[in-house]
């Protein structure tokens, strides 16, 4: 079954002298080696160019961190190591107040742990606390309760930090 509006087409094909088809076809042919180079090989060129700096920035990142572990490792068990039950009592009691951040009730739970509550702190200020001891000092939370508190954005919590 032939296309029917391919035959205005056909007909003004014939029609050409057979250098004019000639010239027709070559320029035929250019056009879809054009348009394969830019619709296909272009793209695909840039997406492979994409993730070979990607893999390269990736790389030099992997080199960083590898270079740099024994040094980050032994900071973390030093701080860690320092770290005792009495001592963590002190350290959060400390990094609250620089916070100005008051807790309720801070007593020792066990070797390893301390158990802290707050009626009413702001959640952004409570996170701050957890994130700063975290990282300075390797302290875990084992435990956490949190309830909404009275005004916007406050909660009261009841937590357990664990070393």
């Amino acid at each position: 079954m032939k296309a029917r509006w391919l035959n205005p087409w056909r007909d003004k094909y014939s029609a050409l002298s057979g250098r004019d088809r000639a010239m027709l076809a070559v320029l035929v042919v250019f056009l879809v080696v054009v348009l394969a180079y830019l619709l296909v090989w272009t793209p695909v060129n840039d997406y492979r160019q994409r993730g070979m700096e990607d893999r390269d920035r990736n790389l030099e990142l992997l080199e960083m961190m590898r270079r740099t572990e024994t040094q980050a490792r032994q900071k973390t068990v030093s701080k860690r190591s320092a770290v005792t039950g009495k001592n963590l009592l002190a350290i959060i009691s400390r990094e609250a107040q620089q916070l100005n951040i008051k807790a309720n009730r801070l007593q020792p739970e066990g070797q390893d742990a301390v158990s802290l509550w707050f009626d009413s702190i702001p959640f952004d200020d409570l996170l701050m606390l957890l994130e700063k001891v975290k990282s300075e000092y390797g302290v875990s939370v084992e435990q956490i309760v949190v309830d909404r508190g009275e005004s916007g954005g406050s909660v009261r919590t009841r937590l357990i930090l664990k070393i």
